[in-house]
């Protein structure tokens, strides 16, 4: 999948958790009402559109569109361990 396609797979899992247009490539999904419930939800859509797992970790590192499409295209997505809270395991 390439960047573009990517690109409009968050834009489009955006829009439709946070009930909003198109966001803006540089907008922060926290600051424009995204909270930790509907970043879960949109999380799991995102996954479920681009086939692949999207961890929740991801979008704090990279809360723009932007940010995160391009995190992803990039393959730079948090592994198990390194998206498991803090003072937790990952599954072996």
């Amino acid at each position: 999948m390439n960047l573009a396609d990517i690109e409009d797979a968050v834009h489009q899992a955006w829009a439709a958790e946070l009930k909003t247009d198109r966001p803006g490539p540089d907008s922060n999904f926290f600051l424009v009402g995204g909270n930790s419930l509907v970043a879960v939800r949109m999380m799991k859509r995102l996954s479920a559109m681009l086939g692949t797992a999207v961890s929740l970790q991801a979008l704090f590192r990279h809360p723009p569109p932007a940010g995160l499409a391009g995190a992803i295209a990039a393959g730079q997505l948090p592994s198990p361990a390194q998206a498991a809270a803090p003072g937790t395991q990952a599954p072996p």
